[in-house]
């Protein structure tokens, strides 16, 4: 099998996998940012949410848009983890090793480009997530992802698709520079240190990911409201643009408003990126 391939293949296979716990918890997660919309010092309680879900919905709603969910990391997945492998192989050789900014570089552009890629799946797992909590005025009753993709292209235009994608697009970029770049080079500077030893992959995957939810939830946040808005009664929508919405976020919620729910992001990111991580490798070195 090509090198290519199998780097797209286990790429994906990496980003799907970790969908039967983080999927849940990403639920969890945007009931959370939905709710503290509009609040100033919002207290998150995700373990009343997931109460209430489960006596409202069952266990069935927690995984809700879960075909779009492996959609979206079938290319997310092969495209950030197994793409930015590839391109960093490209530009670098054992006796010319890329340096750190030229990793990070490559790693923020190649994960942009996959998240673009991957947006429409993003929008419809949002707004299939947010349909609990949409006033009945203006819930759009999607039946499964492929009824919500056909509907958005309809409703909307072909575009549609791609509404909020420059945040999707920032968010994966800043994870994707983060994650990648942080945990490969921690891994070796353990390594070089102490010696090689499989321990040192789980710390380089928790302290990259730290790293990476820190620096994207605030973004997250602000894709999570711009994607799921409906139009409102007189016809507009709640914001006019990405500026508008983290204008009007830090207005009524303060800066602290952007990081609300950050202990259940990083239970919903960190397991994720962490079981990429070390699946990747894993894959990687038993298949080779």
């Amino acid at each position: 099998m090509p090198t290519e391939i199998l780097n797209l293949s286990i790429g994906a296979v990496s980003g799907i996998l970790p969908l039967a716990f983080s999927l849940p918890v990403d639920y969890v997660k945007v009931s959370i940012q939905l709710n503290a919309e509009g609040h100033r010092h919002y207290h998150s309680h995700p373990f009343s949410i997931m109460r209430e879900v489960y006596k409202q919905k069952g266990v069935r709603e927690f995984y809700r848009g879960l075909p779009a969910a492996i959609s979206r990391q079938f290319f997310l997945g092969s495209l950030r983890l197994g793409g930015t492998r590839i391109v960093l192989q490209k530009f670098s050789s054992p006796s010319n090793p890329l340096t750190l900014p030229y990793e990070i570089i490559l790693s923020f552009v190649t994960g942009g480009l996959a998240a673009w890629v991957a947006s429409p799946f993003d929008l419809i797992l949002i707004r299939l997530q947010s349909e609990r909590l949409l006033p009945q005025t203006q819930k759009r009753l999607y039946t499964g992802t492929l009824n919500a993709l056909f509907r958005i292209v309809n409703e909307e235009g072909f575009t549609g698709l791609w509404k909020g994608a420059s945040t999707v697009v920032f968010k994966t970029a800043i994870i994707n520079s983060a994650s990648i770049t942080g945990y490969e080079k921690i891994k070796r500077k353990l390594d070089d240190l102490y010696g090689f030893a499989p321990i040192h992959r789980i710390h380089a995957s928790l302290l990259s990911t730290a790293l990476a939810c820190t620096l994207s939830l605030p973004v997250d946040n602000i894709k999570t409201k711009v994607q799921k808005m409906a139009k409102l009664p007189d016809g507009s929508y709640p914001y006019k643009s990405l500026l508008d919405c983290l204008f009007k976020s830090l207005q009524r919620e303060g800066f602290l408003g952007l990081y609300v729910g950050f202990p259940v992001y990083i239970l919903r990111l960190g397991p994720h990126v962490v079981v990429s991580m070390l699946l990747q490798d894993f894959l990687h070195y038993y298949l080779s």
